[in-house]
């Protein structure tokens, strides 16, 4: 695990003194300029199964509004009063505006671009169970990868089967010696 994250973390005693600072998943707009004015990092609560395996229902998210935002990072954001984290799967510049374009890693569909103004923060870190866990920045490119493999490969290996037996069979009747005269 990076320094960071353990120069950052390693003085929480357990996940109940990080829950207790937790924020509700349905927050005002007021409340999140409040919390960027005062405060570097918010703990949030996962409560939905859109980026699993990567975060679990129940895991901790610690979000940075400071930090700079990629393509592969997982961002928190807030639609019709709701805070929303997914993975980043583009970033467009509008109007002189970054704008992102994210995705849940368990969705089959990408979200509508998130302005700048919706962006809360970087997730930086995330608590499971007690203990800091290693965010990877392309495992929903990487699951989606296994999606497309487990869809792919049979049709693979049936395609090419079949071509390899014809070409055997094709040779076997070539190298057998025939029975005419010459």
């Amino acid at each position: 695990m990076s320094d960071v994250f353990q120069d950052r973390f390693s003085d929480r005693k357990a996940d109940s003194a990080s829950a207790a600072r937790a924020v509700p998943a349905c927050v005002s707009t007021a409340a999140l300029r409040l919390w960027k004015e005062r405060a570097a990092t918010l703990h949030l609560p996962m409560v939905s199964a859109s980026m699993q395996p990567s975060i679990k229902v129940g895991d901790l998210l610690i979000v940075d509004h400071r930090a700079p935002v990629g393509v592969g990072d997982i961002i928190v954001f807030h639609r019709q009063a709701q805070l929303i984290a997914h993975r980043v799967q583009e970033v467009r510049i509008r109007h002189d505006q970054s704008e992102y374009v994210c995705q849940g890693d368990a969705n089959a569909w990408k979200d509508e671009p998130v302005s700048e103004a919706s962006l809360v923060g970087k997730v930086i870190a995330l608590r499971r169970e007690g203990r800091n866990v290693r965010i990877r920045k392309g495992a929903g490119v990487l699951n989606r990868m296994r999606r497309v493999r487990a869809r792919v490969l049979p049709e693979f290996v049936r395609f090419w089967s079949l071509v390899f037996a014809r070409l055997a069979g094709h040779r076997r009747r070539e190298t057998v010696p025939s029975d005419r005269p010459e």
